[in-house]
């Protein structure tokens, strides 16, 4: 019975292309390093966003509620968050003479 090239047995440390991909230079380890931890900031950015996305009130939430005071008063706080300034640096610009 013949092994396989991939098998766990099959494989040596000395392997020529083992080496290759994984270099242990002090300059391929920190690229792994940047790489990991910009993917896990990435990964970090989309639970934030996902939490504030389903946090929010939305139209639908609002029309769920049964009590008129407490509808009332989420499509108050839906208005107040659509008409809310844009971010710093996003107004137009102050005319300069």
């Amino acid at each position: 019975m013949q092994t396989s090239k991939w098998h766990p047995d099959a494989l040596s440390t000395d392997d020529d292309e083992f080496a290759a991909l994984w270099r242990s230079s002090p300059e391929a380890m920190a690229d792994r390093f940047g790489v990991r931890l910009a993917l896990l900031m990435l990964c970090i950015a989309a639970v934030m966003m996902v939490m504030q996305l389903f946090s929010e009130p939305n139209f639908e939430k609002c029309s769920a509620l049964e009590r008129q005071s407490e509808r009332n008063a989420c499509y108050e706080q839906l208005r107040e968050q659509q008409l809310r300034p844009p971010a710093k640096g996003a107004s137009t610009p102050a005319l300069v003479k």
